[in-house]
């Protein structure tokens, strides 16, 4: 009921969705977590259902507009390459690393290997082949007689 009163509302203030964030990210740190029981009483939806509500109040409201939306949309751009890629690189990876360092630093250098090769990966395969693809494709289209639409 909550969000459909957000989501009816074109766009929140943009200090209640920052309070909605924080919020959530205050819920999520430090509500307890229930006690792992076969019924899950109150205490399981304070603790999952909580953050997801400020988040989703946060994120429904209208755009958050941050500095670091275009490191994110970056992000959003290689995550299929990411998908694609983050099990063989892993492999690779757990055999060229020299483990006695650690786990941390073995996660660390994956993940930045992992964003580099998706952004390599990105930029010099993905995009080049959706764009040739998009030609491809709607040439064809815009060849076609009228009646066959």
């Amino acid at each position: 009921m909550t969000l459909a009163l957000v989501k009816s509302l074109r766009e929140l203030p943009i200090l209640w969705r920052f309070i909605a964030l924080a919020g959530g990210v205050m819920a999520y740190a430090y509500v307890p977590a229930p006690p792992a029981s076969p019924a899950l009483g109150f205490e399981y939806v304070v603790w999952a259902g909580l953050p997801a509500l400020l988040f989703s109040i946060a994120v429904l409201g209208g755009p958050l507009r941050f500095r670091c939306f275009g490191a994110i949309d970056q992000l959003g751009n290689i995550s299929y390459s990411a998908y694609l890629l983050h099990v063989p690189l892993a492999h690779a990876w757990i055999n060229i690393f020299p483990l006695r360092l650690g786990a941390w630093p073995f996660l660390i250098s994956s993940i930045a290997l992992l964003y580099g090769v998706s952004l390599l990966n990105f930029r010099y395969f993905e995009q080049p082949t959706m764009l040739w693809l998009n030609r491809l494709l709607l040439g064809r289209l815009s060849r076609r007689p009228a009646s066959a639409i």
